[in-house]
This record gives structure tokens, sequence and C-alpha cells, in this order.
């Protein structure tokens, strides 16, 4: 979805990572000023054959990964380290901030409320995380209510 006829807005979760961003982009810029190309592509080769030409998908994401490793991280859509894992870091960070749908929706230019599902549905540890809780306050709750009751894993005998 866009914010207007030809453009989408760029909403960054911590707005000095959109500073960051638009410095790191002017630098670019300098550099992509001074090579001659036949195209209106952004992202370009600059250090290597055929020099001005368009950077393909599968380059970008060779050298996405690349840059992953250079600083340490692992790359992993679930770990939010490719280009597409992006989106999905991006949409359960606004949702574990508490951000509303329908501003999750706009943020991520979904057309419906319901594309963002895939994006900010809770990871397995999340997940583990919270049925933990769950079970700790059923814990403190029924030690409220009678000491003698205890919540724990029944013991199964599967060779019976």
């Amino acid at each position: 979805m866009h914010d207007a006829a030809y453009y989408k807005q760029a909403y960054w979760f911590v707005p000095e990572y959109g500073e960051w961003f638009l410095h790191l982009w002017y630098r670019y810029l300098e550099q992509v000023a001074r090579i001659k190309r036949d195209h209106p592509f952004a992202f370009i080769n600059l250090n290597r054959d055929p020099l001005g030409a368009m950077y393909t998908i599968a380059q970008y994401n060779k050298a996405h990964a690349a840059a992953c490793e250079r600083i340490g991280l692992t790359v992993s859509k679930a770990l939010g380290t490719t280009p597409h894992g992006h989106r999905h870091a991006y949409g359960r960070r606004l949702k574990n901030a508490g951000i509303e749908n329908a501003l999750i929706r706009r943020f991520m230019h979904h057309a419906s409320v319901d594309s963002q599902d895939v994006y900010t549905q809770a990871s397995t540890e999340e997940t583990l995380t919270v049925l933990e809780a769950g079970a700790q306050r059923l814990r403190d709750k029924l030690g409220r209510q009678s000491a003698s009751y205890s919540l724990t894993r029944p013991h199964i005998d599967f060779n019976q």
C-alpha cells in the first residue's frame, strides 16, 4: 500500500535509525553520482564490473549475508538477518512494543490489516515464555488457595 500516488513513507521504529540511514544514503549517492549508468536503479555495482550495472537480487542477498557475517551476526530469516527477515523482525518489534494493528498495517504498507499476521506471529521462544509465565501465575494462585495442592508434571510410565 502506498502513502500517496507514487511513494511510500519510511516509518522508522527508532527515529535515530532513519537519521543514520539518511546520512549513509547521501554518502552513497555521492558515490553513485560519479558513475555513468543507463538505468534508474539506485543500487549498483560500485567496485566490480560491470561498473554502474544494477545489483541483481541474488547479488544483493549475497552482499547482505556477507555484511551480516562481517559484524558477527548469524544469517537467518528467523533471526531477522535476511533481507525479508527484516520485515518479520520489524513486525514483531512493533507488536511487542504494543503498537496497535491498524498502525502496524500502515507502517508495513499492507492493504489489509490481516496481511500483517504472518509478520507479527509470536516466535516459539516468545510462546514458551508466555506459557511459563502463565504456569507460574497459576502456581502462585494455587499456592495461595491450598498449600497442599501442587502443580507439577505428572509421572507417566510409558512401559505399562
